[in-house]
C-alpha cells in the first residue's frame, strides 16, 4: 500500500507546497484541512483514527512516544509515526517525506516510530 501522511496541526502549513514540488502525487493531509481530524484531538485519538485510515502519522509532539507505547502495550496498532525534531527545516522535512513515500510502503511502518531528520545534525 502506498503512503499517504497524516500531519500535525503543529507542523508549518508550508509542507504541503514543498513536499508537492518533489512528487504532486503524495497524498499529504493536515489536521487542520481534514473533517475527520478535527484540531484539538488528544494523540490516542489520532493514533486511533489514523490506523483506521491507513495514514502515516507526521508529528512534533514527543509525548506521541508514550501514547504509542500505551496503544501498543493494550495490543492496538498504529500505521507509524515520524516526528519531527525541533527547528527542522521545511526542506528536510519534505526531504524525508519523499524518500520514505518513494522507497517504502506502509506495511513497513506498522508499530514504528522514528525521527526526522534521522540525525540530529542538519
Amino acid at each position: 500500500m502506498s503512503i499517504r501522511y497524516l500531519v500535525d496541526e503543529h507542523i508549518s502549513a508550508r509542507l504541503t507546497p514543498a513536499l508537492f514540488r518533489l512528487n504532486p502525487a503524495i497524498e499529504i493531509v493536515r489536521i487542520a484541512e481534514h473533517s475527520q481530524f478535527v484540531a484539538g484531538l488528544s494523540d490516542q485519538q489520532i493514533l486511533h483514527l489514523s490506523q483506521q485510515a491507513q495514514v502515516l502519522f507526521v508529528t512534533q509532539a514527543t509525548s506521541i512516544f508514550r501514547h504509542a507505547a500505551a496503544l501498543c502495550a493494550q495490543g492496538q496498532q498504529h500505521c507509524g509515526i515520524l516526528v519531527v525534531r525541533p527547528l527542522t527545516p521545511i526542506r528536510i522535512i519534505a526531504s524525508a517525506l519523499y524518500e520514505i513515500w518513494y522507497c517504502t510502503k506502509l506495511t513497513d511502518w506498522q508499530n514504528l516510530i522514528e525521527w526526522i531528520p534521522l540525525t540530529p545534525e542538519l
